[in-house]
């Protein structure tokens, strides 16, 4: 396969032989199609494709000589003078009466300076705004972010043609073909602009940052910071999403993985996730209530760490292994699953437990204060040490001078120097 530059010169070149040896004096010509099209052609007379009207469609090659390259026939195009279709490949259709025909692949290569020059024009991505955007495919005019265009399938093409795989996207999109390995990014932090619906399409090794994603999916994708509503057929990784409408439905197979989610149905207690079939779920720090329904296949397998509220087992699990763990509760409504809850503690027990906490640690910080602040003095009339309140008036704790035998003591003569617990 031929590799050229978009804006560098295209060399139509065919060697045509007879018995052996080149044949001469022949009339060849060479047409240069869209390979992505069956029909659409370069017209030679003004430098554009088209599927229909062309004034040259076969352009003649010439012989670059009979005596020195007998047989070779070529023509030189200059691709600054073409409009190139946004696709990377030309396809060349050569014939020679009497010799039959031959085709040539030929792939366009855009030039490092001028990718670059687009690659800054673009911000690195294709912008969408279905709302205010235009149709149009023509690169460098078209898909920029103060020039976006209205439609998903005009995106792509000036994907393709610079080379990118990220859409900036403002409205929505309604997906009638797999979007794979494509990075999608609304244009605001809440996801309230953007709105992708998979319509069951593949979206597998996709992106999606700051936008609302609705119902079915296949394929296994990242979303950051999404609005989920009603997804059914999730498989993936869910980072600091917010879960609204029916909630979402696992793919059969697979696995999924949220972290630090959130139930966004404004007065529902529960956020359900459905099972369809086997399914590895992890959920790290959810947010809000969560019910698991439909777990009916015993390599069912949901790992939940909870923030502060309650995991319900609904009635329609009849199978599979629940691990819980975090702060909150467990209510077991099903039958047949197995729950393993030992590290999971009730809110309730926590809070009295920091209540408990609490007040011993206030009890010591008092009495603390007053040790700092109280009184020692000697008793002599009453032989007794003595310790007194900060105003000298409440005697808080006393010692006697004199042992009472069994306690520990070290002496020296005369003199006691260690004494054992004082008498209460």
């Amino acid at each position: 396969m031929l590799t050229v530059e978009r804006d560098g010169t295209l060399p139509l070149e065919l060697l045509v032989t007879s018995g052996g040896a080149g044949a001469t004096g022949l009339s060849p010509v060479a047409a240069v199609r869209d390979a992505a099209t069956d029909g659409s052609y370069l017209d030679f007379a003004d430098g554009t494709f088209k599927t229909s009207a062309w004034t040259t469609r076969q352009a003649a090659l010439t012989e670059l000589s009979a005596s020195n390259a007998p047989g070779k026939y070529a023509r030189r195009i200059a691709l600054s003078g073409v409009t190139l279709p946004a696709g990377e490949h030309l396809a060349i259709e050569y014939s020679a009466p009497g010799h039959g025909v031959s085709h040539e692949l030929v792939r366009l290569e855009r030039t490092s300076a001028r990718r670059g020059a687009l690659m800054a024009l673009y911000g690195g991505a294709i912008w969408i705004d279905t709302v205010n955007g235009s149709p149009g495919t023509t690169l460098g005019t078209h898909g920029t972010e103060t020039a976006p265009v209205s439609t998903l399938a005009d995106a792509l093409t000036l994907a393709a043609a610079l080379g990118v795989r990220t859409l900036r996207l403002e409205g929505t999109i309604t997906l009638t073909a797999p979007l794979e390995d494509y990075r999608v990014i609304g244009q605001a932090a809440n996801a309230s602009v953007a709105s992708v619906s998979p319509n069951g399409q593949s979206i597998d090794g996709s992106h999606f940052e700051h936008v609302q994603v609705n119902g079915a999916m296949s394929g296994r994708a990242h979303f950051v910071e999404c609005l989920m509503t009603s997804v059914t057929g999730l498989s993936g990784v869910a980072y600091r999403c917010r879960f609204a409408g029916t909630g979402p439905s696992l793919a059969s197979g697979g696995g999924t993985q949220l972290v630090g989610c959130v139930n966004a149905n404004a007065g529902a207690y529960t956020m359900p996730i459905a099972f369809t079939g086997a399914h590895n779920l992890v959920v790290t720090a959810w947010q809000g209530a969560l019910e698991l329904a439909s777990m009916t296949i015993s390599t069912c397998l949901a790992k939940i760490t909870m923030q502060g509220d309650r995991l319900v087992i609904g009635a329609t699990c009849t199978a599979g292994t629940v691990r819980a763990s975090g702060i909150g509760a467990v209510e077991d409504a099903g039958g047949g699953v197995t729950v393993e809850d030992g590290l999971m503690l009730p809110a309730g027990t926590l809070r009295a437990t920091v209540t408990a906490d609490m007040a011993i640690a206030n009890s010591v910080a008092q009495l603390l204060a007053t040790l700092g602040a109280g009184i020692v003095r000697t008793n002599i009339d009453d032989q007794r040490y003595e310790f007194l309140s900060p105003d000298g008036l409440t005697v808080l704790q006393s010692w006697p001078m004199a042992t009472a035998g069994g306690e520990l003591v070290t002496t020296e003569t005369g003199v006691q120097t260690t004494r054992g617990a004082p008498l209460l």
